[in-house]
C-alpha cells in the first residue's frame, strides 16, 4: 500500500483526521463534492470528531475517491507529536483490514498550524511503529 501526506490526487481512499468541533467548510482544502458528501456522512453517522470514532463509507462512482475515513482525534488542543504518532499507529489496524492500493492522510487544519511537517512525520512514525514484527525467533509453523 501506497500512504501519501496531504495531497487528495491519485488516491483511492481518503482518511480524514478531524477533531472536535470540526468545520469543514474552512479547515479542509476539498472541492465541493467531497466536502458535501463528508457533511453527509457527518451528519448521518453523527460523527462529531473525538476520539477513537471512526466511520469509513464508499463513495459514488462520480467521485474518483472510492473510501472516505474519518478518524476523530479528540480536541485540537491536545493534539501534539505523541497524538500524531499515535494516530499513525490506529491508522494501521484500519489499514490492514482493508485492501487499499494508495491512501492519503489529511488533518483538520488546526491541528497542524504550527508545525505540519512535525505532525505528518510523527503520523508516519506511529504507522512504522505499529506495522513492525520482530519475527527472528517465530517459528516457521
Amino acid at each position: 500500500m501506497n500512504i501519501i501526506f496531504n495531497n487528495k490526487s491519485s488516491v483511492n481512499t481518503l482518511v480524514l483526521g478531524l477533531a472536535e468541533k470540526f468545520d469543514l467548510q474552512s479547515n479542509l482544502t476539498l472541492d465541493a463534492d467531497l466536502k458535501t458528501l463528508i457533511s453527509q456522512i457527518v451528519e448521518l453517522r453523527e460523527f462529531e470528531g473525538k476520539s477513537g470514532q471512526r466511520v469509513t463509507m464508499a463513495t459514488p462512482h462520480h467521485i474518483s475517491i472510492k473510501c472516505i475515513i474519518l478518524v476523530g482525534v479528540g480536541k485540537s488542543e491536545d493534539f501534539n507529536s505523541l497524538g500524531a504518532s499515535k494516530f499513525g499507529a490506529r491508522l494501521i489496524s484500519i489499514f490492514k483490514c482493508s485492501k487499499f492500493e494508495k491512501a492519503s492522510i489529511m488533518l483538520d487544519s488546526r491541528l497542524v498550524e504550527e508545525n505540519e511537517a512535525e505532525i505528518y512525520a510523527n503520523i508516519a512514525y506511529g504507522l512504522n511503529i505499529r506495522e513492525y514484527s520482530f519475527d527472528k525467533y517465530k517459528s516457521s509453523e
